[in-house]
């Protein structure tokens, strides 16, 4: 199924994806597989879609009409043996319609007849280790490191652009993750991406007892929390570091200032969506130290390059529904009403002010109370730390 990509909204340039079978490449973490490990591609409704797209009311074939990127994907990998040869006959049958792909891969069967026969793509290739012994534990069926560095080298040689995905980061499998970004570095790789290993209690209740078996009592027990040991931070700061010092984009560690992430979707396609990583360069370029930015500045910037179309069920760009404590909210879901719940809602918002040190609340001691500083319609306003940094959600001025 081709549909839009969930958690994308703001966070990624592309809009949608597709998922088909269950990954064969059986990563032990895979939150994918873990999910939802009988899943199985309807072939039936991926005709249908590919076959109505230009008349279709929905996002995903509004999306495929006007020619943005489709990533392949977040929940498969394309050049799994369970997924393959039917990927490499949906790409060219993308490519016929005009809709360009990015893809995550680790690799596999299929990958060079795709890079010599479409146009310059992006492809997000994940190496979270830096012995192969660790890859043939956790990934047992994935394609060795060196398979790997050699699709880094094979494409980029083919006029694609390559994100190192260090993903996930844990220092059991890269004590010294900094080899990992020299070596795909010298391949002509300019971005890397790092993601902490993350499964939530729920998902950890779904493994299989091998699959926790290999994983260990004490990495599942990081994975479930959000916290970062000291481990890890210290090594997140020598990425960071290094990446600072040798001009290269490091995702994942954003300070909230001008960057340059997502540079290669720009260079590789004529349409894809502003990310929140635009937002923050719009700020550089406009905003001083101590200026407040308001939910108007944010919806403001964003409404031009969101999709223009009229009773679209924007329902999935919220994932927990629940939460929203409004019941008549979907009646009258509009993108102003997510990118609201975006800048402040508790549970659902981007979080600016609580992961990037660029941004904090701005906070007034009142006669009766420290409270928010709101704007004329009553949003919380952002202060901006241009020039010194605030660790703290919040800021008293």
């Amino acid at each position: 199924m081709i549909d839009i990509l969930t958690n994308g909204l703001l966070s990624s340039p592309v809009p949608i994806q597709y998922t088909g079978n269950y990954c064969s490449h059986n990563c032990s973490y895979c939150f994918a597989n873990i999910n939802n490990p009988s899943r199985k591609l309807d072939i039936s409704k991926l005709t249908s879609q590919l076959k109505n797209y230009q008349k279709r009311n929905d996002l995903p074939s509004h999306f495929l009409r006007e020619g943005y990127p489709l990533l392949i994907s977040n929940n498969i990998d394309p050049f799994s043996k369970s997924n393959q040869p039917f990927v490499n006959e949906l790409i060219f049958t993308l490519k016929d319609m005009g809709v360009p792909v990015a893809l995550a891969t680790r690799g596999g069967v299929g990958w060079q007849e795709i890079a010599d026969n479409i146009t310059s793509s992006v492809w997000y290739v994940s190496i979270p280790y830096q012995n192969d012994e660790l890859r043939q534990k956790y990934e047992p069926n994935a394609p060795t490191l060196e398979e790997r560095y050699e699709l880094i080298d094979y494409v980029i040689k083919k006029s694609h652009k390559v994100l190192l995905s260090i993903n996930p980061f844990n220092p059991e499998f890269a004590p010294n993750p900094i080899e990992i970004i020299q070596k795909a570095q010298s391949l002509g790789v300019k971005s890397v991406i790092v993601n902490k290993l993350h499964l939530t209690p729920v998902q950890q209740s779904n493994m299989t007892a091998k699959q926790k078996e290999t994983m260990g009592e004490e990495l599942l027990e990081q994975a479930k929390g959000k916290k970062f040991t000291n481990e890890w931070l210290s090594l997140a700061m020598d990425m960071f570091n290094y990446c600072q010092e040798n001009e290269l984009n490091l995702l994942g560690m954003d300070t909230g200032l001008k960057t340059n992430n997502f540079i290669e979707f720009k260079e590789c396609y004529p349409k894809t969506l502003p990310t929140v990583f635009d937002f923050m360069n719009w700020c550089y370029e406009n905003k001083n130290e101590g200026d407040l930015i308001t939910f108007n500045d944010f919806f403001n910037f964003f409404e031009p390059f969101l999709p223009q179309i009229e009773k679209a069920d924007l329902s999935k760009y919220i994932v927990n529904k629940s939460v929203t404590g409004d019941k008549d909210f979907y009646k009258k879901m509009s993108f102003k009403n997510i990118l609201h719940l975006y800048w402040e809602h508790p549970k659902l918002n981007l979080g600016l002010a609580k992961h990037y040190p660029a941004f904090s609340w701005a906070k007034k001691q009142t006669p009766t109370k420290l409270d928010f500083i709101y704007d004329n319609d009553h949003n919380k306003q952002l202060y901006y730390n241009k020039l010194n940094f605030n660790s703290n959600e919040n800021i008293i001025i």
